[in-house]
């Protein structure tokens, strides 16, 4: 594998799974069809770009032919691990990485505002940097990228927390890795 690799966290669009804070404001059903449209959208966007691999990386992990079904044009697909949101996404990062991919890429799949221009942004940032990491408006990030395995920036780490982003940075600069930042983007959360 010669590409970077993108790993889209996904989770599959059952009402009462997903955007359950979303949920409350407009019903499970709509903001689980809000969710499926956004997934949708996303993964067009993204597909569209031949300078990586896209990999759906899907939630539950016993739904893999429903992502398949739901999912088609993608042809690259990986159960999550077990565990929190932490210890999936370093599976998933150590995953690519052990297969040869020269950086790995996590996205979420509820950022409205990313695109394939930030992606190439992320990509290009680390020829230069050790981690990219693109912040959100809540604290928290949508993406994170790196050449090499970086498990301490996972661990003990509370997740859905408005402090997740200053404690990733205060964590890479513990470890003197050199991040380069995306954007602020939001993700959809509430109306």
């Amino acid at each position: 594998m010669t590409r970077p690799v993108v790993l889209l966290f996904a989770k599959y669009p059952t009402p009462g799974r997903v955007k359950t804070r979303l949920a409350r404001q407009i019903g499970a059903h709509a903001a689980a069809s809000r969710y499926k449209e956004m997934v949708e959208t996303l993964v067009r966007e993204l597909k569209a770009v031949p300078t990586y691999t896209l990999t759906c990386c899907y939630d539950p992990p016993d739904h893999d032919e429903a992502f398949r079904s739901w999912l088609p044009q993608l042809t690259s697909f990986l159960a999550q691990s077990p565990g929190d949101l932490g210890q999936r996404m370093e599976t998933a990062i150590e995953d690519a990485l052990s297969h040869g991919a020269p950086a790995a890429i996590v996205i979420g799949s509820d950022c409205i505002d990313l695109n394939k221009d930030i992606l190439k942004q992320a990509i290009a940032a680390l020829n230069e940097s050790d981690v990219v990491i693109g912040p959100a408006v809540d604290g928290g990030y949508y993406l994170i990228g790196m050449k090499k395995p970086h498990p301490e920036l996972f661990h003990n780490m509370t997740w859905s927390h408005q402090d997740v982003y200053r404690e990733t940075i205060r964590r890479s600069e513990q470890q003197r890795l050199n991040v380069a930042a995306l954007p602020v983007l939001a993700d959809l959360d509430h109306l």
